[in-house]
């Protein structure tokens, strides 16, 4: 046993290499408790009372677009960083498969209401781009093979050189055909 690792730590070599830090504040609970914070309704309707020619007033329910959830309002209510949510998502495979199940549900929301015209188009499409899997760009993969001949190669003519008051030397001809 180490003396040094007595005195400094009172404790012996082999038990000062136990995991420091805070406990974490995971509770298994919380996979359940994310999809339910996720799981509302897309439409509220709201009372709205509106005068009529003559002068009576009805009260009528409007449908509107309920609270879009978000991670950062659930990780609030809980108490947690984005870091932590991020780690306990990397370290425990329920709570990964609830986020990406809570991911789902967001952004079906936020397609419904934004059908429906509940949004506004251009916050609706930032929102969209920034925290769905929705993008309004194409990836496109062209590939095409082709074989390049050169017929007659010129050492001293590659590579160009100046040749005074700008002029160069000529590359040679190349013919490419394309398969």
């Amino acid at each position: 046993m180490d003396s040094q690792t007595e005195i400094s730590t009172g404790l012996p070599a082999k038990q000062r290499h136990e995991p420091f830090g805070r406990p974490t504040k995971y509770k298994p609970e919380y996979c359940q408790q994310l999809i339910d914070f996720f799981s509302v309704p897309t439409t509220i309707y709201e009372k709205i009372t509106i005068k009529k020619k003559n002068g009576e007033e009805q009260i009528i329910e409007k449908p509107v677009a309920n609270t879009l959830p978000l991670f950062q309002r659930f990780i609030s209510n809980i108490g947690i960083s984005r870091d932590t949510l991020s780690e306990w998502t990397h370290k425990y495979k329920d709570f990964s498969d609830s986020v990406k199940k809570a991911k789902e549900l967001q952004e079906a929301h936020l397609i419904e209401n934004g059908i429906k015209g509940r949004y506004d188009t251009a916050f609706g499409i930032f929102v969209a781009k920034n925290i769905t899997t929705l993008r309004d760009k194409v990836d496109i993969d062209i590939q095409q093979d082709i074989t390049i001949e050169v017929i007659g190669y010129d050492p001293d003519v590659l590579p160009p050189t100046k040749l005074g008051k700008g002029k160069k030397k000529q590359l040679p001809k190349a013919h490419i055909i394309d398969v």
